[in-house]
């Protein structure tokens, strides 16, 4: 007797077979819509990233006061994973300070050499022996925020002290600013600086 004959009514050896391929071609359909929204959505952190990317100017209206300088402008270039970060402070009498550095974007300190600290407004400390400081960034809130850390060791009357400076950078859903708030260990309250994009300034 054939051995199907001894089958249940309606099944067959086919259909096992017939589920089999639904079943991988259903997974294999799964994977390919999933790798698609991983590549469209930036995984990397990519299409986050540009968002910060180019040349802002200040808005004084809007910010805390910066003197004695007179303007400031910040460039920024980062991905995913590394930061380019350049600010130039425009003093009276055409003085100016270019303050920049390329660091990772991986939450760890790297160290940064500086000359000057055009940071240091209306307060009586200076630059430490080591005239370097100690900068960490990453990224917060799915890519939306860039939170820079810097320590660092400066002089005052009494010695030496610790200056812990956090300070995030958010761009506006319609990228027609930019807002950096820093928040000082050797200040009250915090700093809120605003930008625009350097072209519609």
């Amino acid at each position: 007797m054939p051995v199907c004959d001894t089958l249940p009514r309606g099944v067959s050896l086919a259909s096992p077979i017939a589920l089999s391929a639904r079943f991988w071609g259903s997974l294999v359909l799964l994977l390919a819509l999933t790798l698609g929204s991983v590549s469209c959505g930036g995984a990397d952190g990519s299409a986050e990233a540009e968002q910060f990317n180019g040349t802002w100017s200040f808005d004084e209206e809007r910010s805390t006061d910066i003197s004695p300088w007179n303007d400031l402008t910040i460039e920024i270039e980062a991905s995913s994973s590394r930061l380019t970060l350049e600010r130039i402070w425009d003093g009276y009498y055409g003085v100016a300070v270019n303050d920049s550095m390329t660091i990772p974007i991986d939450g760890e300190r790297h160290r940064v050499p500086m000359s000057q600290w055009p940071d240091n407004r209306h307060i009586g400390a200076f630059l430490g022996a080591d005239s370097s400081k100690s900068v960490s960034a990453e990224w917060l809130d799915d890519g939306q925020t860039l939170r820079v850390t810097t320590h660092l060791n400066v002089r005052v009357s009494q010695g030496t002290t610790k200056i812990r400076t956090h300070s995030e950078y958010r761009v506006a859903p319609d990228g027609t600013t930019l807002t950096v708030l820093e928040l000082r260990s050797s200040r009250p309250r915090p700093i809120r600086y605003t930008f625009t994009p350097a072209e519609s300034s």
